[in-house]
């Protein structure tokens, strides 16, 4: 007889309709993979709080746990958090178990998650013995939240409106008396994504390209992994999805330390997918 595999014993996700929002469309497309394979008994992914907003307030049925991704624009996933919590979302429980998305969390983090009671935490890159893990416990945890009304009351940061070219435009349009100041780091990103995203129009990503069937031992690198040599084995997209460097593209150190400071500078994740070129047959 075959071995059972882990996914055989997740029936607990079969009770539960789960939704995810997820802004990134490779972290999405991961996450939904793994999500899938546990069986839940309704799954939905949407890649905003706005379709998120939509998709809870409509549905005939309500998501049991919703998933959040830290970096939800125009906000956080601490501020959807709180509109759950506080009960801001039409026909949406105030205790529904809310799951994070992010990078390890940092003191101030903890604090938000605390005063929120965040059900449980997803560390990527994710395995799917985490994912149940985390989900299992989670969707099983016996808690008793306090009233609504005093969630609201939590202080979280100011959302920061994301900046579009047509307020660029407006600013430039303003002239010199605008009283525009760039940081240096508002400056290194602009160059940055000028260069990539002229690279990526003319055809050119920088360095050779291998086809998606060439590509060999692909897993997911920390950037501080990547060698040269290695494969690019996704696509890296700028913060309105325009593509910067394609899969395929054949790593080298100038690029490596592009793409670090991509990360850096919240354009990019701290981890991609990477594989290793096959021999010319």
């Amino acid at each position: 007889m075959a071995p059972k595999s882990i996914l055989n014993n997740t029936s607990f996700a079969a009770d539960f309709k789960i939704l995810l929002v997820e802004p990134d469309k490779t972290n999405r497309a991961l996450l939904s993979r793994i999500i899938e394979d546990l069986k839940p008994a309704r799954f939905m992914a949407v890649k905003s709080i706005v379709e998120a907003r939509q998709a809870m307030s409509d549905r005939v049925d309500q998501f049991d746990c919703v998933i959040l991704a830290l970096k939800n624009p125009p906000a956080s996933g601490f501020h959807y958090l709180q509109e759950i919590r506080s009960g801001q979302i039409p026909r949406t429980k105030h205790d529904t178990t809310v799951v994070l998305v992010s990078p390890p969390l940092n003191r101030t983090m903890v604090k938000y998650a605390q005063s929120l009671d965040l059900d449980g935490f997803i560390a990527l890159p994710v395995t799917v013995t985490a994912m149940n893990n985390t989900l299992s416990g989670a969707l099983k945890r016996d808690r008793e939240l306090n009233p609504a009304e005093d969630y609201g009351l939590v202080k979280l940061p100011t959302p920061v409106p994301k900046k579009t070219s047509q307020d660029e435009s407006s600013k430039a349009s303003k002239g010199p008396n605008a009283r525009i100041v760039w940081t240096e780091k508002d400056k290194e990103k602009a160059e940055l994504l000028r260069t990539l995203k002229e690279n990526a129009g003319n055809g050119q990503s920088n360095s050779s390209s291998v086809a998606e069937d060439k590509i060999d031992n692909v897993r997911t690198f920390w950037l501080k992994d990547l060698l040269p040599g290695m494969v690019l084995a996704e696509e890296i997209t700028g913060e309105e999805e325009e593509l910067l460097i394609a899969s395929g593209t054949l790593l080298h150190d100038s690029l490596i330390e592009k793409i670090k400071a991509l990360s850096e500078l919240g354009v990019c994740r701290s981890f991609l997918k990477a594989g290793t070129p096959l021999p010319d047959s």
